[in-house]
Formats: C-alpha cells, sequence, structure tokens
C-alpha cells in the first residue's frame, strides 16, 4: 500500500558536528551558552520543514537565515532501521535510526506525525508478493 498524501510539520534537525571538531576557546569565552548547548548536543539545529511522503522522509531548511548551501535530505521508508519519541516539556524529539546512525529531529506536538512515521516505517517492511 503506498501513502498518497504528504504530511508535513515544522522541525528541527540536528545536524551533527565532525567528530574531530573542537570548540574555539574565543567562543567559550564570548559566547558560554551557545558553546555549552554545541558542546552537549554535540551538533546545531536547523530549522526548517519535515515531511512524510509516499516511500520516504524528506527534511528541508526553511527560514530568514538560510545559507548558501540550504540544508535538505531525503531518507526511504526502507532504510529507516527503527524511530523512537521522546515528549519533552516544550518539544518532542523524533530519533530516526538508520544505517548506524541517528537523525534527530525536535518539533512540537509530533504524536501524530509519529504515529504515522513508525506505522509507515512498519509498512515499508512487509514484502508484497510479485
Amino acid at each position: 500500500m503506498t501513502r498518497t498524501t504528504t504530511i508535513t510539520i515544522p522541525a528541527a534537525w540536528l545536524n551533527p558536528l565532525p567528530s574531530d571538531f573542537k570548540i574555539p576557546t574565543w567562543k567559550w569565552i564570548l559566547l558560554p551558552t551557545s558553546a555549552w548547548m554545541l558542546s552537549r548536543n554535540r551538533g546545531y539545529w536547523v530549522g526548517g520543514e519535515f515531511s512524510l511522503r509516499a516511500d520516504d522522509v524528506h527534511f528541508v531548511q526553511k527560514g530568514v537565515l538560510k545559507s548558501p548551501r540550504a540544508a535538505e535530505w531525503t531518507l526511504t521508508l526502507s532504510a529507516i532501521d527503527d524511530v523512537a519519541f521522546k515528549k519533552g516539556f516544550a518539544s518532542d524529539l523524533i530519533a530516526v535510526h538508520h544505517g548506524g546512525q541517528v537523525t534527530k529531529i525536535m518539533s512540537v506536538r509530533s504524536d501524530e506525525f509519529f504515529t504515522a512515521l513508525k506505522a509507515a516505517v512498519a509498512l515499508s517492511r512487509i514484502a508484497l508478493p510479485d
């Protein structure tokens, strides 16, 4: 069964830092809170839209502070190993596990989106007869 509608939510993607990235000393001195959040999250949040489409999930960066290389990526549902949901005080965190990696998406009131995503991932695992 193929999904014909697209579900889109406003979201932020945690863009991970390279494993060898060191936060510069000047940032700890001039912007300690920013440096602490960067260190804590091991990445920075990119605002945009997260969509569940027929055969994949898609993130695209939106907003005023769009960089020349706007963040945009797609994952096929069959490439997703698992999805997890964590309800927070002010936001929800959706963790998408794929290929030994975890992609984190933060959104607000995303319970229904997560339910649809979990069902779509499960459905993509069902082998249809030829």
